[in-house]
């Protein structure tokens, strides 16, 4: 029984509905908004949306994918088990923006043009592995809380800071965080292990670790301009353990 949806003029807006598929899966495709809109599916949910995604849930039992031109603004998304929640553009390769939300899966991939979070951190819940791409111009706010290990991947291309906040017991390995004009705030309750961060333009890192140590390995920590870079851990196990380069070409360390 799956639904599939078509409204595909530009002003073809879907608003103040709700879609099921008790066996199989939704396909939505909107040539402009969809507001309001609760979406249920065993299986697998998909959204393409011209315009704007504006507050709602989609609950699938399988991945969910967010193709969205315009801005995606407190939704709630969960998938089932370990599966995974994507966000990108329906005629292009980045969705316009994200604020507020919870997204609740074991892998994200956000790919966005002007931002993530600028007025209301988007929220993860149980994610495992994150990657956020923001392209063009804003920062990117994420809240994620999870006790086991997470993997997470984030950049922001054009001016604006990353702050990302993880909550729970589960060790923060940051693959990679860079901006091109920002700063970068990274805050954990467990263990931090960083492999790359990289701020752009007299752009400040700080990486704390509310309860746990903090490791610098691989390609380092480095800071361009005037940016400093401060590395706290606190707790029982507060080591700071640096086997990588960290610098900054004019800031304090």
């Amino acid at each position: 029984d799956q639904v599939v949806v078509q409204a595909l003029t530009a002003g073809g807006h879907v608003v103040n509905s709700a879609l099921s598929s008790a066996r199989s899966r939704i396909e939505l495709t909107a040539g402009g908004s969809v507001t309001n809109l609760d979406a249920v599916a065993a299986t697998t949910i998909t959204y393409g949306v011209g315009g704007n995604v504006l507050n709602g849930s989609a609950s699938a039992g399988g991945n969910i994918a967010l193709n969205v031109d315009g801005g995606i603004t407190n939704l709630l998304a969960t998938t089932n088990g370990g599966d995974a929640i994507t966000v990108a553009g329906f005629t292009g390769a980045a969705a316009g923006s994200m604020d507020g939300g919870v997204y609740t899966a074991d892998t994200v991939l956000f790919t966005v043009a002007n931002g993530v979070g600028a007025n209301n951190a988007v929220v993860l819940a149980g994610t495992e592995t994150i990657t956020i791409a923001n392209t063009t111009v804003g920062g990117v706010n994420v809240v994620n809380t999870n006790n086991n290990p997470v993997f997470a991947t984030v950049t922001s291309g054009g001016a604006g800071d990353i702050t990302f906040d993880q909550n729970g017991t589960g060790m923060l390995r940051v693959v990679q965080m860079t901006t091109a004009n920002g700063d970068i705030v990274v805050t954990a309750d467990s263990d931090v292990m960083t492999h790359q961060v990289v701020s752009g333009t007299n752009g400040d890192i700080h990486v704390l670790a509310n309860d746990g140590s903090i490791t610098v390995m691989d390609l380092g920590t480095s800071a361009a301009g005037s940016g400093e870079i401060v590395l706290t851990a606190t707790g029982d196990a507060n080591d700071v353990t640096v086997n990588a380069v960290v610098q900054s070409t004019a800031g304090p360390i």
